[in-house]
């Protein structure tokens, strides 16, 4: 595909120049009238404060942290349009919204300004901490990533595109879990997402890897015996992978203590979730798409960096 891609361009060059050249001028026209910023936000303003209270349930962070913390702390600050709270075992996390157009700066230097009175609160917990803001650039830029990184990878862009869109799919039985369990409040949430997204790709790209060699050593084969082919190879160690990953946060949960039932515990329930429909993702629906609209069965992938075109032993050979 990219090959392609390059020879249409080097083909076409004054079509190409002319539309980098309109790019060009369109960006210079429209700088001087744009606003400055150093990394713009699409969403409104909003800072978040969370606070640790290990040993203490979900209605008593609610009681003695989050409650108070909003009625008598954050309530009445200037510019501000909303409050949203969590409260889990261990961790209450408020989030504030802010009016569109307020300074993000004067914002969370307001909401400082409330929390250095914070010893007026029950002392059952840890000083309330201002969460450092991330910038919406961020999640785009690890989007465009993956994107890139998938592409290089399995050497097609359709192909890409169509795992790429599909990957949220993984993520959604961590996603749910995280909401029955409280919410995205906690940062350990966000860490088994990120570890979910990682397996569910790895999953992912061994199953093409193995559906690319076996296409590039029977290309006359169909695509659905082939992909049926590669599933069935590929069964065994995602659903190991699952398996034995899920049981390792077992005993961190049950023999944690007060830390592993307020911090492991919300982890550990997104993990399971998430590793559940990974493991549906890739043995069930990516197959199934793949074939209704994936890339053709004659397709090329000689830039394919996962497929394995080495020579495949015959059954009871012996490596020497």
């Amino acid at each position: 595909m990219t090959g392609r891609l390059v020879r249409w361009s080097l083909k076409f060059r004054l079509i190409v120049l002319a539309a980098a050249g309109g790019i060009l001028g369109f960006g210079l026209t429209t700088l001087p009238s744009m606003p400055v910023d150093n990394l713009p936000e699409f969403s409104p303003p909003h800072v978040e404060i969370q606070t640790e209270a290990l040993g203490l349930s979900a209605v008593e962070v609610e009681q003695l942290i989050t409650s108070p913390m909003e009625a008598d702390l954050l309530n009445g600050i200037a510019w501000l349009d909303e409050i949203r709270s969590k409260s889990v075992p261990g961790l209450s996390s408020i989030e504030m919204v802010f009016e569109t157009g307020t300074d993000i700066l004067r914002a969370r230097q307001l909401v400082a300004e409330r929390l250095t009175q914070a010893f007026a609160l029950p002392n059952v917990s840890s000083p309330p901490v201002l969460m450092q803001p991330l910038s919406s650039w961020l999640a785009l830029a690890a989007a465009a990533g993956i994107l890139v990184l998938l592409l290089t990878v399995l050497g097609n862009w359709r192909l890409a595109g169509l795992v790429f869109l599909l990957l949220p799919v993984a993520l959604s039985g961590g996603i749910l879990a995280a909401d029955l369990g409280g919410g995205f409040g906690s940062v350990y949430v966000l860490v088994a997402l990120a570890a979910v997204l990682a397996l569910a790709i790895r999953d992912v790209v061994m199953l093409m890897g193995t559906y690319q060699s076996l296409q590039s050593r029977a290309p006359s084969d169909s695509p659905a015996h082939l992909m049926r082919q590669a599933a069935g190879e590929r069964l065994l160690p995602t659903v190991l992978t699952t398996v034995i990953t899920g049981l390792a946060l077992v005993p961190l949960v049950l023999l944690g203590g007060p830390v592993g039932g307020g911090m492991i515990l919300p982890l550990a329930l997104v993990v399971w979730g998430g590793l559940i429909t990974s493991a549906l993702l890739t043995l069930f629906i990516l197959p199934i798409l793949f074939l209704r609209i994936g890339p053709r069965s004659n397709t090329d992938w000689g830039s394919s960096l996962v497929i394995n075109n080495g020579p495949v032993l015959a059954e009871g050979s012996e490596l020497s």
